[in-house]
């Protein structure tokens, strides 16, 4: 197809509605379908013909391979679905139920001359990047002799595999970069076409090459026309970091704001303080009677991942195990929605502990380092284009440079931060660097806390789940208890039933005691 390269062939047009065309031969094997409605008939007043059974039926489409146009109108790239043969008839019919929408959807009469209008291909689009470095090498050079080129095998290659790549005309090409139009120009196709920019000194070895008597092999001539576009490096370049700054800013900021959350939690969490106020009170009393480890102010914090071998004298549980039960036993949410682990996520600490802050200030030296050079591209660009080529690209590289410095000004302050929150919380915790290192890296701090947080947790649910289930229980009893200490009273009754049903209890009390007392008598 027209401007496209290694495609597959357009789908045929849309049915036209034409009057008269005749229908194709019923299916093989299946009912043949209604009668065609009289050509070119448009739908009754106030119906919209593309309803289901109010619109020209499957039998009445015109046959698409016999159809002329005078223009080619643009192809509708999708994923065609076909009826399977016979069932569209006994569906009409009655005879069998539709199992899908196609089955009994059928095509609304519609105006081909407005779709033509609208639709026709462009005439500077019919040729794809391949198909049009065929004509100019043909124009240049005679056909008969073998093509040359200026490039070795490998960079002959890429050449070869990024034009074939391209689905696209040199012309949509020089559009999408002259105006910044990344839906023309994706991200991909701009990281290819920047892998494979020319050289000046390529450009210079085709050009001298040009000059004999031989014609230009295609990468060759494809990049003299990427050569030929105004500014073309430069305008690629900016492009390039247009589409890939965010995403690189974005990383930045989150590395140095995930790990400033973490720090900020565990130097200011007054939970944290608090959990560790219990271990410390925990140590001083199993160490009360030792001189050299007694009436201690702190800790090493290698001794968290030490609890859990801590055994009690019957095995059955551990100090870290005990020390969750006590806190949940001080915790007045405990058992509740509001309740919340007092450490950080385990995963949170991981990541965390995955940070280097001399990594994380090269990838932002790099970020400003391709700032500074797409500004300059910018400029270059401005300078170079003529006033018909100089917008929109002016206006929005210019928006679009001036808000990528200020992120990266934010991403400088915000990593300057975690750095020094992270050195304070070292010297909080009194925290020593590894032998033969000057310094306590984000890996080594965090790893002291991640086997605690982490089997902190697991007893921590468990022990939150027995919690809950003592609460319930609790509820449950104290509902029984109300229900049985509620006493239920009978229902007075009142009206004539009951004062007749009155009298004669009444009536009958007496004829049973005249009735002894004759006994008696007698």
């Amino acid at each position: 197809p027209g401007g496209m390269l290694g495609g597959p062939p357009p789908p045929p047009p849309p049915p036209g509605g034409l009057p008269g065309a005749p229908p194709p031969p019923p299916p093989p094997g299946g009912m043949p379908g209604p009668p065609p409605p009289p050509g070119g008939m448009p739908p009754p007043p106030g119906m919209f013909a593309g309803v289901m059974g109010h619109s020209t039926p499957a039998a009445a489409r015109p046959n698409v391979a016999n159809l002329k146009r005078a223009k080619e109108l643009k192809p509708l790239f999708w994923q065609r679905i076909q009826v399977k043969a016979g069932k569209r008839a006994k569906v009409e019919s009655g005879s069998t139920q539709a199992s899908c929408l196609w089955e009994v959807l059928n095509e609304p009469l519609i105006d081909t001359e407005t779709l033509e209008s609208l639709f026709t291909k462009k005439a500077p689009n019919n040729k794809s990047i391949v198909n049009s470095l065929k004509d100019m090498a043909k124009k240049s050079k005679p056909a008969a002799v073998k093509p040359v080129t200026a490039l070795d095998g490998k960079r002959f290659q890429s050449v070869g595999i990024v034009m074939n790549c391209l689905r696209m005309s040199l012309e949509d090409m020089q559009s999408a970069l002259i105006n910044l139009d990344s839906s023309v120009l994706t991200a991909e196709h701009i990281r290819s076409l920047w892998g494979v920019r020319p050289q000046d000194e390529e450009i210079s070895s085709i050009r001298a090459l040009s000059k004999g008597d031989a014609p230009l092999d295609k990468p060759d001539v494809f990049l003299m026309s990427l050569n030929d576009i105004p500014s073309f490096s430069h305008r690629l370049q900016c492009m390039l970091f247009r589409e890939c700054f965010p995403e690189a800013a974005e990383e930045v900021s989150r590395r140095a704001t995930e790990i400033l959350t973490v720090i900020e939690h565990l130097h200011t969490g007054e939970h944290i303080r608090a959990l560790i106020g219990l271990v410390l009170a925990f140590g001083n009393c199993m160490n009360s009677t030792n001189a050299s480890r007694g009436n201690a102010d702190g800790f090493q914090l290698d001794l968290l991942s030490k609890l859990r071998d801590v055994k009690s004298h019957d095995n059955q549980t551990n100090l870290l195990c005990y020390l969750v039960r006590v806190w949940i036993e001080k915790d007045p949410d405990a058992g509740t929605p509001e309740c919340r682990l007092p450490l950080p996520e385990p995963a949170d600490l991981t990541q965390s502990s995955a940070v280097k802050f001399d990594d994380v200030a090269a990838d932002l030296r790099k970020l400003d380092d391709e700032l500074q050079a797409a500004q300059t591209a910018a400029k270059k660009v401005i300078k170079d284009s003529s006033k018909s080529n100089r917008e929109p690209f002016k206006s929005v590289m210019e928006s679009f440079l001036a808000s990528a410095a200020e992120q990266v000004v934010v991403a400088r302050k915000l990593l300057d931060n975690s750095r020094s929150r992270f050195e304070e919380l070292v010297a909080f915790y009194q925290v020593k660097p590894q032998p033969g290192e000057n310094e306590v890296y984000p890996k080594d701090f965090f790893e002291l806390w991640i086997p605690f947080t982490t089997e902190f947790k697991v007893y921590w649910k468990k022990e939150m789940k027995d919690v809950v289930m003592v609460k319930v229980a609790k509820a449950k009893k104290i509902v029984e208890e109300k229900k049985a200490s509620v006493t239920v009273k009978a229902k007075e009754t009142s009206g004539l039933k009951a004062k007749l049903l009155s009298k004669g209890l009444r009536k009958k009390s007496i004829l049973k005691k005249s009735r002894q007392a004759s006994v008696a008598e007698q």
